[in-house]
């Protein structure tokens, strides 16, 4: 009834323009409402919506409204979908608004096949530039093909639930993709990861400025190594890192990077567990004279960084 009462707000001429229902139980009942107000053009521009109760026909209702919708973010988690909706999806998302589409669907991909594919390819003809979903259907589905489709126009990709063949395959789509930024959860621990990622950041043809390893996990010593040696020859502006193991020879070799001629680095976000090593004053030195070569804070995920209460406020 809820999210019925909104719908019926939006018609009355509501001026709300960003409507985040995550985490609540909608029903197929209410999403309908919600698509139906959609379609009347109201000036909702993002929507957050879990339903979480069996809900067959519900992203088909949505997708659907899209094409008359003012909508420019849309996020979806859905407990129960059919393929079908996967389709309308597919058909109706050239024509919207969308620029913005983050995904969370329960889809077989043997059953989907066919909609999951024709879903990848309608993406270059959208307005999207960020799509987050579940990338390691997509790549088992159609492969290369799909993947290079859909990352022609897209800006961020998220990497995290990509295999470490997926990861490789990934690696070579990449560089000649769109994509500016770039995203990793570390903690997933997919063996390969790293190195894919310093690959992929290496290659001349690559267009990413920004990397977010996220907050959770922790990177190994030579991971790290991996990636501060790939730095000097990226066009990275912008890198985030989970916990790492400082140590004299890493805050040497991210001194090193930062400080190259060639380092395109301008922002780095830490975050530092307060179990992880304890920094000597030698290698807290040597991290503030690397630091001056750009700007150095905490990540922005984590208001607690161990490292800014070490002292380190460059």
């Amino acid at each position: 009834k809820g999210a019925g009462a909104l719908a019926e707000a939006l018609l009355k001429g509501s001026r709300l323009y960003d409507l985040r229902l995550h985490g609540n139980d909608v029903h197929l009942a209410g999403a309908t409402s919600l698509a139906a107000a959609l379609s009347t053009g109201v000036p909702l521009k993002r929507l957050s919506l879990t339903i979480n109760l069996p809900s067959n026909g519900a992203l088909e209702a949505l997708a659907n409204a899209l094409p008359k919708s003012q909508l420019l973010s849309l996020e979806l988690k859905i407990l129960s979908v059919q393929c079908g909706g996967v389709a309308a999806l597919a058909k109706e998302l050239p024509r919207s608004q969308l620029q913005s589409l983050r995904l969370n669907l329960p889809l077989n991909e043997r059953s989907c096949a066919e909609e999951i594919t024709a879903f990848a390819k309608a993406v270059p003809s959208s307005k999207l530039t960020n799509l987050n979903t579940q990338w390691s259907k997509v790549i088992r589905v159609g492969g290369a093909q799909a993947l290079e489709a859909a990352l022609q126009k897209l800006h961020w990709f998220d990497m995290s639930s990509l295999n470490a063949e997926q990861l490789k395959l990934a690696a070579n789509v990449l560089p000649n993709s769109s994509v500016t930024r770039l995203t990793r959860d570390i903690s997933m621990q997919t063996p390969g990861a790293i190195e894919a990622i310093s690959q992929i950041l290496e290659d001349s043809q690559t267009k990413i400025e920004e990397l977010d390893l996220g907050v959770q996990g922790d990177l190994l010593a030579s991971e790290v190594l991996a990636l501060l040696t790939a730095l000097p020859r990226s066009k990275l502006t912008t890198l985030a890192m989970p916990r790492v193991p400082w140590n004299f020879q890493l805050a040497s070799a991210f001194r090193k990077a930062l400080s190259s001629p060639s380092s395109h680095v301008r922002y780095v976000y830490f975050f530092c567990h307060p179990n992880s090593l304890i920094l000597t004053q030698h290698v807290r030195d040597v991290l503030v004279e690397a630091c001056s070569h750009a700007i150095c804070t905490r990540h922005p995920m984590h208001a607690q960084s161990w490292l800014w209460k070490q002292g380190l406020e460059w």
